[in-house]
């Protein structure tokens, strides 16, 4: 089973145990289905890493955290252990759950732990999961919950050093501007084995695909050499993505950030030193679109002329390139919509640091500093 092909699955209810009969119960999950009335016999265990999730029970969304966990063992079947924050749980001692994910066949399944416990009992949680990461197989620590990642908390940091890398999603950081400072500071900070990875980031796989073709010296020549002007559009929520789509294209163009501005709630816009002359780059929110990047319009220097290429989500799963000043065909890609779950196993067996990534995080970063000048 690969991270490109789907099982139906049935996920059964957990069951509660005690902390201390943990391993007991997952010996009987798998070598002996029999025990386990919910589960039919001749169960062959299926696992390909260890996923630590980080999760607060109380933020809703679009996904629940269950059906997100399903999706990720239909393509990746991996041992989840769940660690719900959840301020209803008065005590320091958290409260363990058993369940599995298993195929139509019968034939493979996912175990999950899940630990429930309050604040007080998050220092807890390294100490019970390091046992039962399963030690042939590579970590991945996915902070599904919003809000910064909790740079400062001694939990998150021996989290951490178990994994090979933290998955997590800007597109619902409380903060976006502090969110991609701390990442890009805990990057610094981590061995070069270990790496982030950003679902936001994933997103923008199509984007900088049509852009980079749209914009082709060989396609488009002296455009990219010749970029004044850089407006990208995005609804509630999707700054950092933005952010990030602008960090990477100043990186790949060898631009410097020099200056930023700020209007509350509406846009932020940042000079930038470029080879040819100074470029403004606008990241404008939009109230009235889906939460995701709506618009990105680039206009470069053509002698008098300033052409212009506008990318844009046209419906049915498309992107869209049209342009305007100069006589090109326009372009389209499709795009496939992909659930968070979907997304996070497709990330799960890639732990090498995307290099691309970090410069454009890096270059993000120092366009946040700017804005402080």
């Amino acid at each position: 089973m690969s991270a490109g092909s789907a099982q139906e699955l049935s996920s059964h209810p957990p069951r509660q145990v005690a902390i201390d009969a943990l391993e007991g119960e997952l010996v009987k999950l798998w070598r002996h289905p029999e025990e386990a009335e919910e589960i039919r016999a001749h169960v062959t265990r299926a696992c390909m890493s260890n996923l630590i999730v980080h999760h607060r029970p109380a933020e809703g969304g679009p996904e629940t955290i269950d059906q997100m966990l399903i999706d990720v063992v239909r393509f990746h079947p991996c041992r989840i252990l769940l660690l719900s924050e959840d301020e209803t749980e008065s005590s320091p001692e958290p409260r363990a759950f058993i369940s599995a994910h298993v195929d139509s066949s019968q034939m493979a399944f996912s175990e999950q732990i899940t630990l429930k416990t309050g604040g007080a009992g998050l220092a807890r949680l390294p100490s019970i999961v390091r046992p039962f990461l399963l030690g042939d197989l590579p970590t991945s620590l996915w902070l599904s919950s919003g809000g910064l990642i909790p740079m400062g908390q001694d939990w998150f940091h021996e989290l951490t050093e178990m994994a090979d890398q933290m998955i997590y999603d800007s597109f619902i950081w409380s903060n976006a501007r502090q969110g991609l400072i701390s990442v890009t500071d805990w990057l610094a900070g981590a061995p070069a084995e270990r790496s982030a990875a950003d679902l936001a980031w994933r997103r923008l796989r199509p984007w900088r695909r049509l852009i980079a073709q749209a914009l082709d010296p060989a396609a488009v020549p002296g455009a990219l050499q010749a970029i004044c002007e850089i407006t990208i559009e995005h609804g509630p929520h999707a700054l950092p993505q933005a952010w990030l789509l602008a960090g990477w294209m100043a990186q790949r163009l060898g631009w410097r950030p020099r200056a930023g501005s700020v209007t509350p709630g509406t846009e932020i816009s940042w000079f930038l030193e470029a080879p040819a002359g100074p470029v403004k780059v606008t990241c404008r929110r939009l109230q009235q679109r889906e939460f995701e990047l709506a618009d990105v319009e680039i206009t470069w220097r053509d002698g008098a002329k300033t052409p212009k290429a506008r990318f844009s989500h046209a419906g049915g799963g498309r992107l869209t390139v049209t342009y305007e000043g100069i006589d090109h065909p326009d372009r389209a890609m499709a795009v496939p919509r992909r659930t968070t779950g979907e997304m996070i196993a497709r990330q799960l067996p890639d732990f090498g640091r995307d290099p691309w990534f970090d410069q454009a995080l890096a270059l993000a970063r120092a366009m946040a500093l700017a804005m402080e000048e």
